[in-house]
């Protein structure tokens, strides 16, 4: 026996919709939290579900590029300070 589809499509031609822009973000209204990983909101076009995770790596990921626009991204020192000490653990493990 063969479930009916009473709701059609869940979006027209079955495609996400891309969203216009971030301008959106402005107006969600947080309703609560999920397993401490899901941020549950209410937005002008629906229920929005944002994994804090992910919201987390692009705000990172966003400050990134902005230092690297400044020409501030940090590369000289600690970048070599790591190559140094997996050069030298390399090394030792060696012989």
């Amino acid at each position: 026996m063969a479930v009916p589809d009473t709701h059609g499509p869940l979006f027209p031609g079955g495609v996400l919709p891309e969203p216009e822009s971030l301008e959106a973000l402005k107006d969600l209204r947080p309703l609560g939290q999920i397993h401490d990983s899901f941020i549950i909101a209410a937005g002008r076009d629906g229920l929005w579900i944002i994994d804090q995770h992910v919201a987390h790596e692009r705000i990172l990921f966003e400050q990134v590029l902005a230092a690297r626009s400044r020409n501030a991204v940090e590369t000289g020192s600690r970048a070599r300070l790591v190559a140094d000490v997996a050069w030298q653990m390399a090394k030792g493990i060696d012989g």
